[in-house]
């Protein structure tokens, strides 16, 4: 979610909220040993003809400086999905952290 000149989609970002509250209750159910009850899965879609697959997800690509894990200084730094992008205020939030927002990178037009 971008947040831009005060503006944001709150909807959006509940939404957000209410999904990821209940993927955390379910990781801690089955960390407990209870997996989904039967009723549950009878209720969930099925997907057939599947395989492992891999998509994009928005993160910020940069310099990354004093990350508490990689170090003083990382020049390619891919950072964990981004959820919040405050413009106005010069953050950002991924799944692991926040972030104070640099100079961003000039992007090239295409010519």
């Amino acid at each position: 979610m971008i947040i831009q000149n005060g503006k944001m989609n709150e909807v959006s970002i509940r939404h957000n909220i209410t999904l990821m509250k209940a993927l955390i209750h379910d990781m801690e159910e089955f960390l407990a040993g209870n997996g989904p009850i039967q009723e549950t899965l009878e209720q969930a879609p099925v997907i057939g003809n599947w395989e492992p697959a891999k998509r994009d997800i928005p993160c910020l690509y940069g310099t990354v400086l004093n990350h508490p894990l990689l170090g003083e200084v990382v020049p390619s730094g891919l950072t964990s999905q981004l959820w919040l992008l405050n413009l106005d205020q010069g953050w950002a939030r991924t799944l692991s952290r926040y972030y104070r927002l640099g100079k961003q990178a000039e992007t090239q037009s295409a010519e």
